[in-house]
């Protein structure tokens, strides 16, 4: 994964992110923090999985500044 395709890739999940958002600010209090606290859980996955991509990279020698 190189990092102009992990920086595309955050930016579109932040953009998921944000709708989901508005969308939980216009659901009655509880609902909306449930559909907050669900969009933080899947925020947390997202960035783990896309760190672990990054780190599988660097250790194959895919990283920033390594190769041709």
């Amino acid at each position: 994964m190189s990092r102009l395709w992990a920086d595309e890739e955050a930016r579109r999940f932040r953009e998921t992110q944000q709708a989901a958002l508005d969308r939980a600010r216009g659901l009655l209090a509880e609902q909306g923090r449930a559909e907050i606290a669900r969009l933080a859980r899947e925020e947390a996955a997202w960035r783990l999985a896309r760190d672990r991509q990054l780190r599988r990279g660097l250790q194959h020698g895919r990283g920033v500044g390594i190769g041709m």
